[in-house]
């Protein structure tokens, strides 16, 4: 009987094929990562908007964010933000 801790023929990859989907796995985890990041960020904008009427990014940064936060994800949130307004203007 072959032990259950040993790949089969069937299932064992060549080390390429095993670490191209490994790379494509942390690929789609980090993007799913950011997006939540970028969404959450969104949200937080919209929050201070809807409380102030304006935001500034010493807002964001009392709220915990760290400016190398911001500068990665602030662009691709301020775009939800935009497009959010856009649609619910239109």
């Amino acid at each position: 009987m072959p032990s259950p801790f040993l790949p089969t023929s069937a299932l064992a990859l060549p080390p390429h094929e095993a670490g191209a989907i490994c790379d494509r796995v942390s690929a789609a985890v980090r993007a799913e990562a950011y997006g939540d990041t970028v969404e959450r960020l969104a949200r937080e904008i919209e929050g201070i908007i809807a409380r102030q009427g304006s935001m500034q990014e010493e807002d964001l940064l009392t709220l915990g964010w760290s400016k190398p936060a911001l500068v990665e994800a602030l662009p691709d949130a301020l775009d939800r933000v935009r497009a959010r307004a856009s649609r619910h203007l239109s």
